[in-house]
């Protein structure tokens, strides 16, 4: 007499691997998004602390925010690389802000590979060197009329915050800080361009010859009342250096 035995049959078994590629996919979609959003909180918290630091530097230097521009003389225009939050990181030390707190969090996985321009953007002018944090927006060198004015999508030049008590006539955008991002594929430059935030849920630096730009979430913004938001990027506004490099902002 045969005995019966406790086993999968072949159509058993295909409904089991079928209800599992269906739970599978279902929660990747879900898992990607809480990745996409753990990276976003990160930007929040860390924009927030710079923010707040901006303040309490104000607080000790009659109301001005730190220095943009990372040369001494505010009539020497600034490069593009230069505009990193970095260029004010020197001033912020005694305030225990160090380049962790100053870094994008869709960048912090490749901070290595991107610390340094990659070797064919370095042309022994623009130095390379910029490390991948927050552009900052605080001080820039934005008078009219000269090669590096940022110049708006309306033709006016972009104003930027001096001091933390600047009303709305006085400056472009409450934008005190962004995810680094800027790009040169918008307008023919040959610097290519860096960007954060992608739909893959990856930071990517894409090389000159690039077409076009791939599809983009939007940008973590620091404002400077010290609150956060996320700016889609049908939402971001841009100005335009030397009629080359692009960098986004918050309009109001």
């Amino acid at each position: 007499m045969v005995k019966n035995k406790n086993a999968f049959t072949l159509i058993e078994l295909l409904v089991v691997i079928s209800i599992i590629a269906l739970l599978v996919s279902i929660l990747m979609p879900a898992l990607s998004h809480a990745r996409k959003q753990a990276q976003r909180t990160l930007c929040y918290s860390n924009q927030r602390q710079c923010a707040m630091v901006c303040h309490m530097y104000a607080n000790d230097n009659l109301d001005w925010v730190p220095q943009g521009n990372i040369h001494p003389d505010e009539d020497t225009p600034e490069y593009w690389n230069e505009t990193n939050f970095a260029s004010c990181l020197s001033i912020c030390e005694d305030y225990d802000i160090d380049q962790n707190h100053a870094i994008c969090g869709d960048w912090m996985k490749k901070i290595d590979e991107f610390f340094y321009e990659p070797p064919k953007t370095d042309d022994g002018f623009y130095l390379g060197g910029t490390s991948i944090g927050f552009i900052y927006y605080g001080r820039r060198y934005d008078r009219p009329g000269t090669t590096f004015s940022p110049v708006m999508q309306n033709g006016k030049t972009y104003r930027s915050i001096s001091k933390t008590s600047d009303g709305n006539s006085k400056i472009s955008s409450p934008t005190l800080l962004a995810c680094y991002h800027w790009d040169t594929i918008s307008t023919g430059g040959s610097w290519g361009a860096k960007i954060p935030h992608l739909q893959s849920g990856s930071a990517r630096y894409l090389p000159p010859e690039t077409e076009e730009l791939p599809e983009i979430q939007g940008l973590a913004i620091g404002l400077l009342d010290t609150s956060t938001k996320w700016v889609k990027w049908d939402e971001l506004s841009w100005f335009e250096q030397n009629e080359s490099v692009r960098m986004y902002y918050s309009s109001w």
